[in-house]
C-alpha cells in the first residue's frame, strides 16, 4: 500500500506542475461518463488523475446457515443494514490523439450495522471490512474519423485478481471486456445545444465459472463478495460462456462552459444463462437475466482542469421481476479528477506548440511559418498545402481548393474578368 500511495503522490505532483487540461476521465477509466466511454480520447500528452467512490445500502435479514454470522448466537434471524463502498484511484494518459491508456486501483469496504436488539458482544455486532480490490487496465483505440462530428473506437479492458482474498474482494480470475464505441459530437454545431451522443456495445468474459462473484450472500459477504462486479457461477455441465455479460449502453451529454449534464441508459444481459428450477432453488435468486439501469449525473469543471462529478444509478428492474443478481435500487457515485498536459499541445496539428502558435486555428494540411501561421504564396486566401493551384493570378476568385474558374472561356479568370459574359 505504501508503494501504491507513493506512486499516486508522484503522479499527482507531475500533474500539478504540468499545464492544465479539462478533467474528462470517466468512472471506469478513460474519457467518458459513469458507465459509458467516449469514443474519443482525452488528447495527446494529457494525464488525468481521479479519485472516486460509490455507495449503496442494503437491508438484509440474516439466517443461520453455512458460515453465517448468526451460528454462534441465540438468534434464528436478525435484521441488519449493509453499507457497501467501491472506491477507485485512476490514471489516464493520452498516448496520442488516437490511443489512450488507463490504470485503475480499486478499494472495497463494507459495514454491517447491527440493531441494538440483535447485538451480542464479541459474537454478533457491527462489523467492518476493507482492503484492496482488483486492478483494471484499459486501452482505447480511436482512429482518425472522416468527419469531426463522429468518432469511432474500440476499448479493451482486463481486471486482474489483486484484491484481498480472505475478504472476497477479488473475483479470483482475470476477466476481460471488449467494447465498440461511437460518439456523435455536436459541440461545434451552433444551432443546437453543445451535445454528445454516446453508444457502447460490450462483451465481458467472466472467468470464475466455479464460484461466480458478487451475488451477495448476506449471512457472510466474506464468502461471496459484493457488487460491483457481479455475475453468477455456472451450473455443472454448462459452457464457459454461461455467465458472460453483454452490455448495450446509450447516453446524452450536454456541455456548458464549466459544467455538463448527462444521462445514461444501460441494458446488461447474461445472454447465455438459462436456469433450471433446480438451479434457482439451490443458488440463484428468482428473477431474470437482464439488468436495466438509468444514470443521471452532473459534472462541475474549473479553469485549472479539475472536475467534480455526481451520478446515481436507478435500478429499473421491477419488484415483481428483479434481476437474479439482487442488485440495489440505487447506487451513488462521487468522483474528483484533475489533469494536465505532460507533453506540449498542438491543437491545430500544424507542428507548432500551442504556447508558441500565433495562429492556433490553422486548417489541417496547411503549410505554416515559424509562428504557426499559414503561408499563402499567391494570396488567394487558400494556404499552401491545401491550395491545388498555388500560382493563381492576383484578383481571381477561387474555390475551396484555391483554383479559379473562367466562366466565359476568354482566358481571364472570374474575379479579374471585367467582361465576364
Amino acid at each position: 500500500m505504501r508503494t501504491v500511495a507513493r506512486m499516486l503522490a508522484v503522479a499527482a505532483l507531475v500533474i500539478l506542475t504540468a499545464g492544465t487540461a479539462s478533467g474528462q476521465d470517466g468512472w471506469k477509466g478513460t474519457a467518458g461518463l459513469i458507465h459509458l466511454q467516449d469514443a474519443g480520447t482525452v488528447g495527446k500528452g494529457k494525464l488525468i488523475f481521479s479519485l472516486g467512490t460509490s455507495y449503496y445500502k442494503s437491508g438484509e435479514t440474516l439466517t443461520k446457515g453455512p458460515r453465517s454470522r448468526l451460528n454462534y448466537t441465540d438468534f434464528d434471524q436478525a435484521e441488519v443494514d449493509y453499507h457497501f463502498f467501491n472506491s477507485r484511484a485512476a490514471l489516464t494518459l493520452g498516448v496520442s490523439d488516437y490511443v489512450e491508456f488507463s490504470a485503475v486501483l480499486n478499494v472495497k469496504n463494507w459495514i454491517m450495522q447491527v440493531g441494538d436488539d440483535y447485538k451480542v458482544t464479541d459474537v454478533f455486532e457491527t462489523t467492518t471490512r476493507g482492503g484492496l480490490g482488483d486492478t483494471d487496465l484499459l486501452i482505447k483505440f480511436s482512429p482518425p474519423a472522416p468527419t469531426k462530428y463522429l468518432r469511432l473506437g474500440v476499448l479493451g479492458a482486463a481486471s486482474f485478481p489483486t484484491g484481498k482474498d480472505e475478504a472476497c474482494f477479488t473475483t479470483g480470475k482475470t476477466d476481460f471486456t471488449v467494447k465498440g464505441l461511437a460518439t456523435v459530437n455536436l459541440t461545434d454545431v451552433k444551432s443546437v445545444i453543445p451535445t454528445k451522443l454516446h453508444l457502447n456495445v460490450g462483451y465481458t468474459f467472466n472467468r470464475n465459472e466455479d464460484e461466480g462473484y458478487g451475488v451477495l450472500y448476506a449471512n457472510n459477504p466474506d464468502s461471496s463478495g459484493f457488487y460491483a462486479p457481479a455475475y453468477p457461477k455456472s451450473p455443472a455441465g454448462e459452457s464457459s460462456g454461461f455467465n458472460d455479460l453483454f452490455t448495450l449502453g446509450t447516453g446524452l451529454e450536454f456541455l456548458m462552459h464549466y459544467s455538463r449534464l448527462f444521462v445514461e441508459f444501460q441494458w446488461e444481459s447474461f445472454i447465455n444463462a438459462e436456469f433450471s428450477e433446480a438451479d434457482t432453488a439451490t443458488y440463484y435468486l428468482p428473477g431474470n437475466k437482464n439488468i436495466y439501469t438509468i444514470t443521471p449525473g452532473v459534472s462541475f469543471m474549473s479553469k485549472d482542469g479539475a472536475s467534480l462529478t455526481f451520478g446515481v444509478d436507478f435500478n429499473l428492474n421491477s419488484d415483481s421481476n428483479p434481476s437474479f443478481l439482487n442488485l440495489p435500487d440505487r447506487v451513488y457515485y462521487l468522483m474528483l479528477s484533475f489533469g494536465g498536459n505532460v507533453l506540449p499541445q498542438d491543437q491545430d496539428k500544424d507542428g507548432i506548440a500551442d504556447d508558441a502558435d500565433k495562429c492556433p486555428d490553422t486548417p489541417l494540411g496547411a503549410f505554416v511559418d515559424g509562428d504557426g501561421c499559414p503561408v499563402d504564396t499567391d494570396k488567394d486566401g487558400v494556404p499552401n498545402g491545401i491550395d491545388r493551384c498555388p500560382d493563381t493570378p492576383r484578383g481571381c476568385a477561387v474555390n475551396e481548393t484555391g483554383c479559379s474558374s473562367d466562366t466565359d472561356g476568354d482566358g481571364v479568370c472570374d474575379g479579374a474578368d471585367q467582361c465576364p459574359d
